[in-house]
């Protein structure tokens, strides 16, 4: 049974300054014995500061050097390499996805579906199918994990509703239409692809990953970096087991996920994003497209629950449902609440409970990774949740 520990009669006042660290860090290390080690097989998670860099990490069956496998936080990556091609005007986030991929151009929107034999029929779309609603996830493009129908076509094509390409199936809705979680990052890593003249990774690597000091961030891992991979769990905190789905997507370069990473890596990538595109005087992207990132791209849309198609991978998700909105990659969070990420923060999960965050108000980022099924489990939810209400209190508390 999770015990919640918030340990608030031992908190102190902390502002990120070189004379309260020692107790920010006692705190959070008390969480981390009483919390982390009793609830989740394995952890390493850190708190980034704008103004001094990462200020807290700690691990559990876990150092830095461990590869962890990120899933869908290559979503905000693979948004900020195609946010560099819109910089350098080679892209425009309002272009139809059909100019680059031609597969695209006949795309219909799913009319009628038949439930006892996955028969269906199509119309033509209303809307353009844009690089922006691909990342926004208004395109009508989803997972059959949290898609009953798309995972009903998916599975009569031959296909697995989690992993599957789109290929021809129709779109679900209208683009712009409503929001749904979906696969729509994968076809802005062939954008890429297509654009540069280059693979995914090559991309990444000269753009983001070599700029960043990410030199353990991949898609395709080396003998040694394999060595260094974390396990991945299911079960619960009295009988944790080994899963067979750390590896399973293999070394696929896809624009939605399959990157492995270490704490340290990810950390950087944050620190860019709080430095609003800059990191150690590099410029990685510009100002205007972090802005363009992390705004609000849904207009009156807010995100949707997620109801699992398949438990046995993922919870229904996320708990913003019907409050938050949505920008480029990352979730944008629409209300405040004590002790928890400012009104305007943004961040994502991944499959493994793989998690980050950065609230530009008070500058400061997380990231928090596991490795355990199924996705938004609740009880690491709530470790999670405890761990930023913990962060905040500290925060809050007058100096």
């Amino acid at each position: 049974m999770l015990k919640l520990i918030i340990l608030f009669v031992v908190l102190w006042s902390c502002r990120f300054t070189a004379d309260n660290y020692p107790k920010f860090n006692e705190s959070l290390d008390r969480f981390h014995e009483e919390t982390i080690k009793s609830s989740l097989p394995i952890a390493a998670y850190a708190v980034i500061s704008k103004n001094h860099g990462m200020v807290y990490e700690n691990y559990h069956n876990a150092d830095s050097l461990m590869l962890f496998g990120i899933r869908s936080l290559t979503k905000p990556i693979t948004t900020v390499a195609l946010l560099t091609l819109v910089d350098r005007g080679e892209v425009s986030l309002d272009d139809p996805v059909e100019k680059y991929l031609e597969a695209f151009h006949s795309l219909e929107v799913l009319h009628t579906f038949n439930p006892t034999d996955s028969s269906y029929t199509t119309r033509p779309r209303k809307n353009e199918l844009t690089i922006r609603s691909l990342l926004n996830h208004t395109s009508g493009i989803t997972y059959g994990l949290c898609d009953s129908i798309a995972n009903a076509l998916f599975v009569k094509s031959g296909g697995s509703g989690g992993i599957q390409s789109w290929n021809k199936l129709p779109l679900m809705f209208d683009p712009t239409s409503k929001w749904h979680y979906g696969m729509g990052l994968r076809y802005v890593g062939q954008v890429i692809e297509q654009v540069s003249g280059m693979s995914l990774e090559a991309y990444c690597k000269e753009l983001i990953f070599d700029p960043l000091e990410m030199e353990d961030t991949r898609w395709n891992l080396s003998d040694e970096q394999l060595s260094r991979l974390s396990k991945a769990f299911e079960g619960d905190p009295e009988n944790w087991s080994k899963t067979r789905w750390q590896g399973a997507y293999g070394q696929w370069e896809r624009g939605d996920g399959g990157i492995f990473s270490t704490l340290p890596d990810y950390t950087r990538f944050t620190q860019m994003l709080l430095n609003e595109g800059e990191y150690k005087g590099r410029r990685i992207i510009s100002k205007k497209m972090i802005g363009e990132m992390t705004r609000n791209q849904i207009g009156d849309l807010r995100v949707r629950k997620m109801l699992s198609v398949m438990p046995a991978l993922s919870s229904d998700f996320p708990r913003g449902a019907g409050v938050d909105g949505f920008g480029l990659g990352v979730v944008i969070k629409n209300a405040d609440q004590p002790n928890r990420r400012s009104m305007g923060s943004y961040g994502w999960h991944g499959l493994l409970n793989t998690t980050f965050w950065v609230d530009p108000k008070n500058e400061i980022a997380v990231v928090f990774y596991t490795q355990v099924l199924p996705f938004y489990r609740y009880d690491i939810i709530d470790v999670q949740e405890a761990f930023e209400e913990l962060i905040y209190y500290i925060l809050s508390i007058d100096e």
